[in-house]
């Protein structure tokens, strides 16, 4: 049996087109199989190869592979061969090797191409910068790495334990880094660490936060060792040193196995070690807990660290010592002592205090407690109680009595009796230390040390409280309640305030005030005076008619001194304090029930807010009150005007309303109150009284000049002890008594022709023009005009006379004329000033019209006139042919004036006349612009020569230009070389036609024209060649463009003939020659030059010709005819002939004989010989000269 396999993909299918089967008696003794790979670079590192085969006995089957030339041989299937070629051609040879009677037999071979295997690759204990890390790695592989390996040894061991610490406790991370120096894929499959421990000085504890002196409490330090691993090891002595200096004198303390503290070795016995050292053994972890205390004796430094060690039982000198252990921190030694804290107690009178402050008031005669405590500097321990002893000292003044020589663990209590009299400077006291047993450890004293107390002998005085006993008050919300009193010293801030209201504070309803019953409410006035006043408000609105109200104050001045009455009765002097009670209490008075108006509104007529109220103009405010007890409960009601000024007395001004008597008054300077204010009295909706007022007022022109003014209403009611004010704040108004010019309506105008219109500070004007000032006379800031029942002028100083106009119109307009010519001194001034103010202002009304307009106006005189000189555009020639616009023809002219003519209008008159000037065909006008430099100008712009299509330039018209207008002060332009009879002329350097105020119309470009059209003979016979002659005269200007010379007969529009020409010249004329065979029924023959219309021109109409021929004879015959068209001609050869034939004859006779009588003149008058040019041509040739 046999079968095919045929493997394909999805994109190919394999075909099986024959099977060969050869039999073989016998196997061939060797064969091989080779595969093989060209790389140009980055050859495969490494091959591995994996095969299934079977190899009977006398076969063999092997893999090969070369590299650099080195045959390599897999000796096992999975072996993997490195490669040391990068580029080349690799070579994999499967041979096979038989005796002839067995066979191998290869199942399948697979083989792996490793392009990415590591090489090199290093393992590496530890990074830089760590404790006990050495460079370089600890394993590094040799060529490629290949497969798995396992490393181990010292090297690892060593580095480990390099970077292990040997003292302390914690943890640390020892990175293990995998390094390669190719590319490829490197993992570490497993990783173990064995540890051992050895005796480790594990930590030291101290206590950092605390400081080093002489003291009762011992300090202690902890230190912790580990036991090392070894069978029965224990630690036999440890020692605890610190690290201090003079280090001679550092002491070092002792323990040894058992628990046992020896004397410390310690030569300048700065320390003794306390009897409650203790030590402990658990979990292998020895701690020992050393306790000492500091003497006197140890020097002040800082940074004292301390040192530990320990010794085993390991080892070959009788133990192991680990390496030692240094604390991470220190202690500071000090033994520098000062004040720990200070309290000053008052126990005494009605102010106590458990540690008055610095600067209090004490009162006179009161006893002050100093108590407190000396520590260490920087902590709270206390030196010995034999270290110092304690004073008080007064102003530097020692009482022997202020002293405490105890001091249990530093502390001190001294008591002082203040003296009996005002002292206001104060008195200091100063904590002192003596007999000191080193006074140089005391810290110098500081303000901590002292205490300033000033001392008060004297109590405030009652002089007055409000309500007054038996006060009738109406029962409100806020009933202000105020005590005055005097204190010369250490005068009262807080005091309180004990208050009863019948309705809510009776609470048995027996009707007294009882202790208990009343509120307390506290006042402060921190004012600092020797008189003050107390205020504040109760709520006593819920009380009835007649309802009680029982207060009085109580509390003293910052001493503690009590608030007291006082009166002299025979010479003695009494004093007592207010208390609870009717008859005790500082005052006892009754409510009453009123109603408070309500204020419904305010209505200023006609004002806004913020907005200006003009002097001298009608006023009405009307406002409405409600109030149960209609208008006679009213004291006043006021509108008060405020001008915000220095002095608030004074300026508020007021009108007034009195409810009582029902009348009107002003209270002010500055407000006219009209006697048609009034007030009416009814009632609302809700049937209450209600009062409406209408003030009716003028302010005057007294008013002061301010910003800004406020209204307020203010009422006082009948049992009001203070009025009631309502802040307009919708009405704050300015008062405008100022007056000015209005800016919008100011106007100064010239009205003398010709020049009319505005005139502005600066301008140009003539010495006879008249000048018109002209606007409104408004209040500042406004539009509103001012009164014309004030006397108000405005005034026009010209420089001798004032003009005015006093009779101002409902607007405020006024007109004032002022004519410059009045002013005969200043005729020849070169500048005119005039002044414009207001005047007959009144009160303190100002003309504030220089910060609208300007109130000087000043004109420069001028009459010098505008002068044009020249024409610079055009000159000679317009052009009027189809290129040009002659609706926009530029024009330019040159002129002088000594002024700025800005502002001014000039305007540029045309005249068009006929070829010999005396016929106007057309004129026109056109506004120019103007450029000054100095005092030359230039005027520009275009006119339009058709005046708007009405009139047609033709060529050989003539055109004028003048200008007419006037400068800024109204000068007229001159009419010499400047008129429609004599128009600008041009610069005599441009002019070329001998013409310079006048422009032609023609053509700048070329204008072709036809001078003579000639044939050689127009009375032909049909057949007959004849010769046509054309003049071309171009009577413009050079033309390079091509145009065509065409002959037509009769009407054809086909010409027979056509001549080119390239160019023509200016004022060249060129002939045209053709030859022309006579038609019969041919009777005319054209020619036209440009037939194309190539050329632009100005007149196409002499661009053609005609001429008669006459086709009568018969071929060749046509000689005949000319007998009869020229008879003179024929005549004129006869006669010469038989002239000529005389002559001879004569001349025949007289040859003989010479003599005088031949010589004589003879005078031969022939007029048949003279002709005209015009006889050149017939009689009926339709070609006239004068057409074009």
């Amino acid at each position: 049996k046999w079968k095919a396999y045929l493997n394909g993909t999805l994109s190919e299918t394999p075909a099986l087109d024959f099977v060969s089967l050869t039999y073989v008696a016998t196997y061939q003794s060797s064969g091989y199989l080779r595969l093989y790979n060209y790389y140009q670079s980055n050859a495969p590192v490494a091959l591995t190869a994996h095969w299934n085969a079977t190899t009977p006995a006398g076969t063999t089957f092997r893999v090969e592979v070369q590299d650099n030339g080195q045959t390599k041989q897999f000796q096992y299937s999975g072996q993997t061969q490195q490669l040391t070629m990068t580029s080349g051609t690799m070579y994999v040879y499967i041979r096979f090797s038989s005796n002839g009677q067995q066979t191998p037999v290869l199942e399948d071979l697979n083989i792996a191409f490793q392009s990415n295997a590591p090489s090199q690759v290093g393992i590496n204990i530890g990074v830089d910068n760590m404790t006990g890390y050495t460079p370089g790695k600890e394993w590094t592989s040799q060529g490629t790495l290949i497969g798995t390996v396992t490393q181990q040894g010292s090297r690892f061991v060593d580095a480990f334990n390099d970077m292990i610490p040997g003292t302390g406790s914690g943890t640390i991370s020892i990175p293990v880094v995998v390094s390669s120096e190719s590319m490829g894929i490197v993992k570490i499959d497993r990783f173990s660490v064995t540890y051992s421990i050895k005796t480790v000085n594990l930590d030291i504890i101290i206590p950092a936060d605390e400081i080093l002196h002489e003291r009762n409490e011992p300090y202690e330090v902890v230190t912790r060792h580990i036991v090392g691993d070894a069978t029965n090891n224990y630690i036999q002595s440890a020692t605890l040193s610190f690290l201090a200096q003079p280090s001679s004198s550092a002491p070092t303390l002792e323990w040894q196995d058992g628990d046992i503290f020896p004397s410390p070795n310690d030569p300048d016995d700065w320390i003794e070690i306390d009897s409650s050292s203790w030590s402990s053994l658990n979990n292998g972890i020895l701690e020992i807990h050393w306790r000492f205390k500091v003497t006197s004796e140890f020097p002040d430094q800082d940074n004292v660290k301390f040192r530990t060690g320990c010794k085993d039982i390991t080892g070959p000198d009788g133990g192991f010592s680990p390496e030692q252990l240094v604390s991470e921190e220190g202690m500071r030694v000090n033994t520098s002592f000062g004040l720990g804290w200070l309290n000053v107690r008052d126990n005494d009178g009605e102010v106590t205090s458990d540690d008055l402050p610095t600067g209090s008031w004490v009162a006179a005669g009161e006893t002050l407690y100093f108590q407190g405590a000396m520590w260490f500097a920087d902590s709270q321990d206390a030196p010995k109680d034999s270290a110092f002893d304690i004073r008080i000292a007064q102003n530097g003044f020692v009482h022997s009595n202020w002293r405490d020589n105890s001091n249990v663990n530093g502390s001190f209590f001294i008591s002082i009796d203040l003296p009996d009299i005002d002292v206001e400077s104060g008195l200091t006291y100063e904590l002192q230390t003596y007999n000191e047993r080193d006074a140089t450890r005391v810290l110098p004293a500081n303000s901590e040390w002292t205490r300033t107390y000033k001392v008060d002998a004297t109590a405030p005085l009652v002089s007055h409280t409000y309500p007054t006993e038996d006060a009738y008050e109406a029962a409100v919300e806020n009933q202000k309640i105020s005590i005055s009193l005097g204190d010369g010293v250490g005068d009262p801030v807080e005091l309180k305030l004990f208050y009863w209201v019948e309705a809510d504070h009776d609470m048995n309803r027996n009707g007294e005030a009882d202790p208990e019953e009343y509120a307390v409410k506290v006042v402060r006035n921190e004012t600092l005076a020797d008189f003050k006043t107390f205020t504040t408000t109760i709520d006593h609105s819920r009380n009835p008619n007649m309802g009680r109200v029982s207060y009085y104050w109580d509390g003293g001045d910052q001493a503690g001194n009590p608030l007291h009455y006082s009166t002299i009765i025979d010479d003695e002097e009494y004093t007592w304090e207010s208390g609870s009670g009717f008859n005790y209490d500082d005052a006892t008075f009754r409510t009453r029930k009123d109603s408070s108006a309500i204020f419904t509104g305010l209505d200023w007529v006609g004002h806004s807010d913020d907005g200006a109220v003009y002097a001298g103009f009608d006023q009405t405010i009307s406002l409405g009150l409600i109030d149960a007890n209609t208008a006679i409960d009213f004291e006043y009601i006021d509108l008060v005007f405020d001008f915000e000024g220095p002095n608030p007395e004074v300026d508020q001004q007021r009108i007034s309303y009195y409810g009582f008597t029902d009348t009107f008054q002003s209270n002010s300077d500055f407000i006219d109150l009209m006697s048609t204010s009034s007030m009416v009295q009814t009632t609302n909706e809700t049937g209450m009284p209600l009062i409406l007022i209408d003030f009716n007022f003028q302010i005057g022109w007294d008013w002061p000049d301010e910003e800004i003014s406020d209204l307020a209403l203010e009422y006082k009611e009948r049992g009001s002890e203070f009025p009631t004010r309502h802040i307009i704040a919708d009405h704050t108004f300015r008062v405008e008594n100022d007056l000015v010019l209005d800016a919008n309506s100011f106007l100064v105008e010239d009205i003398s022709e010709p020049r009319t219109g505005i005139v502005a500070d600066g301008s140009r004007v003539r010495n006879d023009d008249r000048l018109e000032f002209t606007g409104k006379v408004v209040y500042q800031g406004s539009n509103v005009p001012a009164p014309r029942d004030a006397s108000i002028e405005v005034e026009v100083f010209d420089g001798e006379r004032i003009w005015s106009d006093g009779s101002l119109e409902d607007d405020g307009g006024y007109s004032v004329e002022v004519p410059l010519s009045s002013a005969e001194t200043l005729l020849s001034s070169p500048t005119r000033t005039c002044l414009i103010s207001i005047t007959g202002i009144p009160g303190k009304g100002e003309d504030m019209t220089g910060q609208t307009v300007s109130t000087t106006l000043r004109v420069v005189v001028d009459d010098t006139a505008p002068r044009v000189v020249s024409r610079i555009t055009p000159i000679n020639t317009i052009d009027i042919s189809a290129n040009s616009d002659l609706t926009k023809v530029p024009v330019e002219f040159k002129g002088t004036e000594d002024a700025d003519m800005t502002g001014s209008k000039q305007i540029v008159h045309w005249v068009m006349r006929d070829s010999s000037k005396t016929l106007t065909l057309g004129a026109g006008q056109a506004i120019l612009g103007m450029q000054q430099e100095e005092q030359q100008i230039t005027w520009t712009g275009t006119v339009d020569l058709t005046d708007g299509g009405k009139v047609m330039p033709r060529d050989g018209d003539w055109v004028g230009f003048y200008l007419s207008g006037y400068d800024t002060a109204g000068n007229e332009f001159p009419e010499v070389s400047n008129s429609e009879a004599s128009p600008i002329a041009e610069l005599a350097s441009v002019d070329t036609d001998f013409e310079r105020q006048w422009v032609r119309l023609g053509s700048l470009g070329p204008q072709l024209k036809i001078d003579s059209f000639s044939l050689s003979d127009d009375h032909v016979a049909p057949g007959q060649d004849i010769e046509m002659t054309v003049i071309v005269h171009n009577d413009g200007g050079l033309s390079d463009a091509l145009f065509k010379v065409s002959f037509y007969e009769e009407n054809s529009i086909v010409p027979f003939e056509s001549k080119t020409l390239n160019k023509i010249g200016a004022d060249e004329k060129v002939p045209v020659t053709i030859s022309w065979t006579a038609k019969e029924g041919v009777e005319r023959v054209r020619v036209v030059v440009d037939p194309d219309n190539v050329i632009v021109e100005v007149n196409d109409d002499d661009n053609s010709a005609e001429h008669k021929v006459e086709v009568v004879y018969v071929s060749y015959m046509g000689w005949f005819d000319s007998i009869r068209e020229q008879p003179l001609v024929w005549l004129f050869t006869i006669l010469s002939i038989i002239v000529l034939v005389g002559i001879g004859m004569v001349a025949s006779r007289t040859a003989i004989s010479i003599d005088d009588g031949l010589m004589f003149d003879e005078e031969w008058e022939g007029d048949d010989d003279e002709y005209e040019d015009d006889d050149y041509y017939d009689d009926d040739d339709d070609y006239d000269d004068d057409d074009y």
